[in-house]
């Protein structure tokens, strides 16, 4: 996608659009260790937060600064179209780097057994979504908030799904544009966001189904 791609631990997670004249433009790796102009910053912690990134990306369908997404019209709203739009976007990022975690990440390439892969799966979704209840004039409720969407997992369980398997298309088709094997373009599964997001949910009023 034209990026210039940097991975660092204990880094920022960001995406920023690249004028002609930045250095950091001008500087980017090609292939055969050429130089290319890249139109975006891509800067990430690891491949967690890489492909959460990514994910965004291909939804956007460019890459730009925060991927578009107007902060200005936060708190977003659930009851509208716009506002879950929003949501959904953000929950496919998720449950989608979730679902190449568990072929790739730290435990499954340590050969760690299927408990300690799930563990953290289940950790890396909550790191992603534990400030998200802040877009959504929620901050300081996240049982509130977890409850909300877990009702709005069933009200708009289709509109919901249709993103997500979108999101996943797109993630795995730009990674066979970028020269990857099937294998690895491939979600290794594909973990339902409902039965994720039920975990979170401490309101027994509330039941989620994958």
């Amino acid at each position: 996608m034209g990026a210039r791609v940097e991975i660092a631990a204990g880094g920022e997670n960001l995406v920023r659009a690249l004028s002609a004249h930045d250095p950091l433009a001008r500087d980017a790796p090609g292939d055969g260790g050429a130089t290319e102009t890249a139109c975006a910053l891509v800067q990430a912690e690891g491949l967690p937060n890489l492909m959460h990134e990514l994910v965004h990306a291909v939804q956007a369908g460019r890459l730009d600064d925060d991927h578009g997404i107007d902060y200005g019209a936060i708190p977003f709203d659930l009851d509208a179209v716009e506002g879950r739009a929003v949501l959904w976007n953000e929950l496919a990022c998720c449950v989608i780097s979730c679902a190449y975690l568990t072929r790739h990440g730290r435990a499954a390439r340590a050969g760690r057994d299927p408990d300690a892969v799930a563990r953290e799966v289940d950790d890396w979704f909550v790191e992603q979504v534990e400030i998200q209840p802040v877009f959504y004039g929620m901050e300081g409720r996240p049982h509130a908030f977890a409850g909300r969407v877990g009702a709005l997992l069933q009200t708009h369980r289709d509109e919901a799904h249709e993103v997500v398997d979108r999101a996943y298309a797109a993630t795995e088709q730009a990674l066979a544009d970028a020269g990857a094997e099937p294998p690895l373009a491939a979600a290794p599964t594909r973990p339902p966001l409902p039965a994720l997001w039920a975990r979170l949910c401490p309101r027994d009023d509330v039941k989620v189904h994958a």
